[in-house]
């Protein structure tokens, strides 16, 4: 929530736990910041990195057997 003052923030808190469903927060935070879902995706990038630099390799070993 937005809020211009003190004043608007003492009323969004006070209503606060009737707009959010905090068991849906947690599931969601939960989901995007848990180790495993970190560790998940480093790995995926990691496999990444790599499956680009064997590419590269290749392209290189078919660049200069052309050449």
């Amino acid at each position: 929530m937005i809020c211009d003052d003190a004043t608007e923030m003492v009323a969004a808190a006070r209503i606060a736990d009737k707009l959010f469903d905090r068991e849906r927060i947690r599931r969601e935070a939960v989901q995007r910041w848990s180790a495993a879902r970190m560790a998940d995706d480093y790995l995926r990038l990691y496999r990444t990195a790599h499956l680009e630099e064997r590419v590269a390799e290749e392209d290189q070993a078919d660049t200069a057997a052309e050449g």
